[in-house]
């Protein structure tokens, strides 16, 4: 099978030292780096066999496979006859694992010391819906929430580590990446035990049982200004996670949903409503009490109102925080008696003979 010589891709000979073959590997890493060599498809291509060979002829144990041949050591192709010493990679780690190999050999970077340590959320805010009444909303009101938070431990710093001191992991004898033989073809993957650092905590935290996270319950009272409405958001600073004790907590953002009103419906800052009244006050006009979000509201309605006609109260709709306010629209709906008594009867039939032309 004809596969890679991983001496000629370092240029050393194949009985070099240790010492020389990292030397090479780091003279020709900083020479063909991707951050050297931005947009260079073939910088990289190389970058990554370098790599490739310094993961196999850099250990040891893979150097020796490596020597044996194909009997030992099975993996893809390349020239000269040689066996390749590179193992399949299953833990996805791909390009990323090269820039960790990278920053160990040359200091451009710090391996992490735990697993826990290398826990770093993206986003340390949190997402909550809070579900409000219709007149909550437009009026404004206090809801009391109890929220529960992540927090790095106090005790370990968020390490789960009580000493700090950690040993190399025996599983992957601090490599970080654990193998598995399947016939010829060796197996990689991220060790499961250190999380990839190579590194495992001594003595655990026991504030936390080696977690390094404290779940934390606060009972908050937040107030909601008048005027909100569903799709509004409300942001409570720094009562997010807070995973790093060394950095600021993140926020915590209320999501509004507010439920509809069995006598208002809202648009915008304004609110519109229905009212049944009888035909004398559309007729006559006169004082109506009508039902607004602010409560009961004597209006002055003027003679000649249509049926389904709308009445402005001006002022009377949502008060915002912001100062705005909106108007309230009635409809008028003209309310029939269902019972009428003989005098009355005999009254809307004369009132009836008096409208005709």
């Amino acid at each position: 099978m004809s596969v890679k010589d991983y001496y000629k891709v370092l240029g050393v000979p194949r009985d070099a030292s240790i010492n020389e073959i990292k030397k090479a590997y780091k003279q020709l890493a900083m020479r063909h780096h991707p951050d050297r060599n931005p947009d260079d498809s073939q910088a990289e291509n190389v970058f990554k066999e370098i790599s490739e060979a310094y993961t196999v002829l850099g250990d040891p144990q893979k150097r020796k496979e490596y020597d044996m041949g194909p009997q030992t050591y099975v993996g893809g192709h390349g020239f000269d006859g040689f066996t390749t010493g590179f193992s399949v990679n299953m833990g996805g780690g791909g390009f990323g694992d090269i820039f960790s190999h990278f920053e160990e050999i040359f200091g451009t970077g710090r391996r992490r010391q735990t697993q826990r340590r290398s826990r770093r959320p993206a986003n340390l805010d949190i997402d909550a819906v809070l579900n409000l009444s219709f007149e909550e909303a437009v009026l404004g009101c206090t809801q009391t929430l109890t929220l529960e938070r992540k927090k790095a431990c106090g005790s370990c710093e968020g390490t789960g580590n009580r000493g700090g001191k950690t040993s190399r992991c025996a599983n992957c004898d601090g490599s970080g990446i654990a193998t598995q033989r399947q016939g010829h073809i060796k197996i990689s993957s991220t060790c499961g035990v250190c999380g990839g650092s190579g590194r495992v905590i001594i003595d655990t935290c026991l504030n936390c049982s080696g977690d390094g996270m404290m779940l934390e319950t606060e009972t908050l009272d937040v107030r909601i200004p008048a005027g909100v409405d569903s799709g509004d958001c409300l942001k409570l600073s720094q009562k997010g996670d807070h995973m790093n004790l060394h950095i600021s907590p993140g926020d915590v953002n209320l999501h509004l949903r507010v439920g509809d009103s069995s006598c208002f419906q809202r648009k915008g800052n304004d609110i519109y409503s229905v009212e049944h009244v009888d035909i004398t006050l559309l007729m006559l006009g006169g004082k109506l009490s009508a039902q607004t979000i602010h409560g009961k509201k004597t209006m002055e309605i003027p003679a000649g109102m249509q049926v389904d006609s709308e009445f402005k109260a001006c002022g009377a709709g949502v008060h915002t925080h912001r100062g705005q306010k909106g108007d309230h629209y009635i409809t008028f709906k003209l309310q029939i008696p269902t019972s009428l008594n003989s005098e009355q009867k005999e009254a809307f039939k004369k009132f009836s003979e008096m409208l005709k032309p």
